[in-house]
């Protein structure tokens, strides 16, 4: 197993995430819901079902 990125998104860190960003290319991040001490949290579309998820 390598270190290396492989640009699917298990490797992103919260400063990495942006709006528009793809994720396990299925997800696209629309805009952060909320934030808090344990992580953030995301709206995000569904491309594959084609709905927000």
């Amino acid at each position: 197993m390598s270190n290396e990125g492989s640009g699917n998104g298990l490797d992103a860190t919260t400063r990495d995430l942006t709006a528009g960003q793809k994720l396990f290319n299925r997800f696209t991040l629309k805009r952060t819901l909320g934030r808090g001490g344990m992580g953030i949290v995301w709206l995000a579309r569904d491309e594959e079902l084609e709905r927000p998820y």
